[in-house]
């Protein structure tokens, strides 16, 4: 018995380092995600309440190799029950589902492991706003309803 609980224990310790070298994606309220507490955020939007409570932090488990990082191409969409997209506070209303796609690590041409696009979870890589988008949904699987570039994103906001 005491030899199967070491090849069980010796398994699971192995795959999460196997995991851990291919690199992994993480998103979380106020942390880098992962713990069930930072997976949802509920807010009524009738106070003024501190930016500070709303902080949604991505991060990344690098991958082996990675010795030269100059700069991340990242990917979030995000889905939600309302109109979010209004300039107002109307739209902290709506339901939410936050996803971090991808993060892309770019380094130099002669970098040892080129460029990689992470698009696994290492913990989690999707949060929600007032509960998601309902009962039944699937925040994991979000995908973009819009394909918009940064360009029309700042002409909503000028």
């Amino acid at each position: 018995m005491k030899k199967l609980l070491a090849c069980c224990i010796l398994l699971a310790l192995t795959a999460g380092a196997a995991a851990a070298a291919d690199g992994g994606l993480n998103l979380g309220w106020g942390d880098c995600g992962g713990l069930p507490a930072t997976q949802d955020r509920v807010f009524a939007c009738n106070t003024n309440q501190t930016v500070s409570a709303h902080i949604l932090i991505g991060s990344f488990v690098a991958p082996c190799c990675i010795t030269a990082a100059a700069a991340n191409e990242i990917v979030i969409d995000v889905q939600t029950t309302g109109a979010a997209h209004s300039p107002s506070c109307t739209g902290c209303t709506a339901g939410a589902c936050i996803v971090l796609n991808s993060i892309k690590i770019n380094q130099p041409v002669d970098a040892p492991g080129g460029s990689p696009t992470l698009s696994a979870p290492a913990m989690r890589n999707w949060v929600t706003w007032l509960g998601g988008l309902g009962a039944g949904t699937n925040c994991f699987l979000a995908t973009p309803a819009r394909n918009r570039t940064w360009g029309s994103i700042q002409s909503l906001y000028r």
